[in-house]
């Protein structure tokens, strides 16, 4: 067997000894693998070869060589990592949780915050806002927010509006604005919750009889803790589904809006 003394030392181009081992049949010296400023690996004395590419034939059928060992490393990277924004590639790398039984994706939607959402599975909702679960589908939380129950328009008979959906809003008011009349019209108008399962109203509160032009709202008040006022407030809470409807006494011709303030 050679020893160091009588066994010729790998060197360098300008003469310096490089860390070597014995060879796998003991009877050479081999300079030990690593990497060069260049970023290529020294696989025997005076050679390099690149690092190689994330398509190499060998980085990805896995032969086991340094080449192919790195070239796997990039080929990952560059399956895995992805640039914000861009198509999810073949072997993209997700972040997962669990369901208590399965692993599942966190998913993104791109839908816009909607209401009447439904779970689904292998689904992480992740939704920037507080959210209200309905006994089936989940809503978005609401602030006071405003509508039109009756848009202005001259009329002659009863009114009723299209059913209301109240998310979260503990009471409301309704303003009443009488524009135009003809002759002698009058009309109450009244609150009414809804039985969802029948459909059938109860009225909540009921407005005195307006009959001529208003120079302000006539406004309604339904709200727990509300001082109560025969035909202007009720202290109770507004109920998910409600609606109004306006009785007319006759046929005289009354054009009136009737609009909505939910109060929080």
């Amino acid at each position: 067997m050679p020893t160091p003394e009588t066994s010729t030392l790998k060197k360098d181009a300008n003469g310096n000894v490089l860390p070597q081992a014995w060879d796998a049949t003991a009877t050479a010296f081999m300079p030990l693998h690593g990497l060069d400023n260049a970023l290529n690996t020294r696989t025997e004395d005076g050679k390099d070869v690149a690092l190689g590419t994330t398509t190499d034939a060998d980085a990805l059928s896995g032969a086991s060589t340094v080449k192919a060992a790195v070239g796997g490393v990039r080929a990952w990277l560059a399956r895995h990592i992805q640039l914000l924004g861009a198509a999810i590639g073949t072997y993209g790398g997700l972040m997962a949780g669990s369901d208590g039984t399965n692993v599942q994706a966190v998913r993104v939607s791109s839908a816009a915050p909607a209401d009447a959402l439904t779970g689904a599975a292998g689904w992480i909702h992740a939704v920037a806002g507080k959210m209200g679960f309905n006994g089936a589908t989940w809503d978005r939380w609401r602030n006071n927010a405003e509508g039109t129950l009756l848009a202005s328009q001259a009329r002659t008979e009863v009114a009723v509006s299209a059913g209301q959906t109240n998310y979260n809003a503990r009471g409301v008011k309704v303003f009443i604005n009488v524009t135009a009349k003809s002759d002698t019209p009058s009309i109450v108008v009244n609150i009414g919750e809804t039985d969802f399962i029948s459909g059938h109203s109860n009225y909540i509160l009921a407005s005195a009889a307006i009959t001529d032009v208003t120079t302000y709202p006539v406004v309604l008040t339904v709200y727990p803790g509300a001082t109560p006022v025969a035909n202007l407030a009720v202290s109770q809470p507004l109920p998910r589904n409600w609606g109004i409807v306006v009785n007319h006494a006759d046929a005289d011709s009354i054009t009136y809006s009737v609009s909505y303030s939910y109060i929080v």
